[in-house]
């Protein structure tokens, strides 16, 4: 058994939090580069109106990301934009 998360952040952390909790692998497929979900142990939760509302670390990171780089490429610019910025700030 195996979770896949196909999609944006959202979509990869609740895969994560699926894989965690039904204790099976885990596969991260990005549609857009503007976060480090596909890569993290982390799943970021927000309410209805996007509003953060809490975080869980898992004890894991995805067992396989896998990239498609012309959908990333096709992704907004603002989008490609934002994650290395993103990823600039988190590290620092």
């Amino acid at each position: 058994d195996i979770a896949v998360g196909i999609g944006g952040g959202k979509v990869l952390d609740v895969a994560k939090a699926v894989a965690v909790d039904a204790n099976i692998k885990m596969v991260t497929c990005p549609t857009i580069a503007s976060n480090d979900s596909p890569t993290s142990a982390a799943s970021v939760w927000y309410d209805e109106t996007h509003n953060f509302v809490n975080f869980d670390c898992w004890p894991f990171n995805p067992d396989v990301v896998l990239v498609d780089t012309e959908v990333i490429a096709a992704a907004p610019v603002r989008a490609r934009a934002r994650g290395p910025g993103i990823a600039i700030h988190e590290r620092g």
